[in-house]
């Protein structure tokens, strides 16, 4: 298990200072908040690893056109999906902190 930084800890105070990229949740944090409990979550290795310094939606991009690279760069995925292996489920990106209330 891994602690992510919702907001990267790399463009933490300019997201911050401009307010831009800033999810609704963590809008009163200030820039001296990078490690704020509100700024961190709990994240499995390999997650938190891919997303690395993304903010949240470019990670949530970045996940959702996966399957669509694989179609464009991937053989072995088109000749699975062609024989009815593979069923695409394109559905939005929902993260597990996001989910709970």
């Amino acid at each position: 298990m891994h602690i992510d930084h919702i907001i990267p800890k790399t463009f933490f105070i300019e997201h911050v200072r401009n307010k831009k990229r800033v999810p609704y949740f963590l809008t009163h944090l200030t820039e001296s908040d990078v490690n704020h409990d509100d700024n961190l979550n709990p994240s499995c290795i390999s997650c938190n690893k891919w997303k690395s310094a993304h903010d949240i939606e470019t990670f949530r991009n970045e996940i959702y056109e996966q399957v669509r690279r694989l179609d464009i760069y991937s053989a072995n995925y088109r000749m699975a999906k062609k024989y009815g292996l593979i069923q695409e489920t394109l559905k939005p990106i929902i993260f597990y902190f996001e989910s709970i209330k």
